[in-house]
């Protein structure tokens, strides 16, 4: 139980600040006898997921601060903020394998798209659900990998 808090809690910070390197610690977590590598997985992603939900509803507030209104007037980015929302709004498939994409795989960096999704209005249960997906996938990946990384040696 203290192993899956930690690995929430990790998860949740790296989430925030991308110096702390989730896939390495799971990595060790995986040299640990016993490890529930499913359950290890799904908590790392709740946790990871929650994070981003901060970055998330940060980009939905963005566009209502004055000075990123002035910015965005300024340098004439309003065709380019309403056509990425034409291209997301309405057309879920894109919008959530953009997000999937960014969770499993990470190009484009799920930081970034965790707040580009809120500022073009990409559906919270979308972001969610390819969210969780998506990380789900990729740290159980991670987890199973690096356990059987002593066969290389």
């Amino acid at each position: 139980m203290k192993l899956l808090l930690t690995v929430l809690a990790v998860s949740f910070v790296s989430a925030l600040v991308p110096l702390v390197n989730v896939e390495a610690f799971l990595a060790w977590v995986a040299s640990l006898d016993g490890v529930p590598m499913v359950l290890c997985a799904a908590v790392a992603s709740v946790g990871q997921v929650t994070g981003k939900l901060i970055w998330y509803f940060a980009g939905m507030r963005t566009v209502e601060i004055g000075w990123v209104q002035r910015r965005i007037a300024k340098y004439h980015r309003e065709e380019t903020l309403a056509r990425w929302r034409k291209q997301t709004q309405g057309r879920p498939v894109a919008a959530g394998a953009l997000v999937f994409s960014a969770a499993f795989i990470g190009l484009p960096p799920y930081l970034a798209v965790a707040a580009v999704a809120g500022l073009l209005g990409v559906g919270l249960r979308l972001f969610l659900v390819t969210g969780l997906v998506g990380r789900f996938l990729r740290f159980w990946l991670v987890l199973e990998l690096a356990a059987y990384s002593w066969l290389l040696i």
